[in-house]
């Protein structure tokens, strides 16, 4: 487990300390690689809605764009959240 492989000596509150600014480190370089650039996800989303948004003013979504659209749109304020967090 990667916290087992972080070495540290001292006492049990200066260990602890030590680890979870570690852990702060490796999650800020997983939220920036792993978990995706978060901007480059929202443009791309608005991309997409964009695109259905032109397709509903030519004509009515088909049941499959409503749906592509609604989870657009719940991703989208799940990565808004997520950046809100970082």
């Amino acid at each position: 487990m990667w916290w087992d492989s972080i070495f540290c000596e001292g006492r049990p509150d200066f260990i602890l300390a030590f680890k979870l600014r570690a852990l702060k480190d490796k999650l800020k370089e997983w939220t920036k690689t792993s978990h995706g650039n978060l901007a480059m996800q929202k443009q791309s989303m608005l991309a997409k809605l964009a695109e259905l948004e032109e397709i509903q003013d030519q004509r009515a979504l088909t049941e499959d764009e409503t749906l592509s659209k609604a989870e657009l749109f719940v991703d989208f304020e799940n990565i808004a959240k997520c950046e809100e967090i970082a």
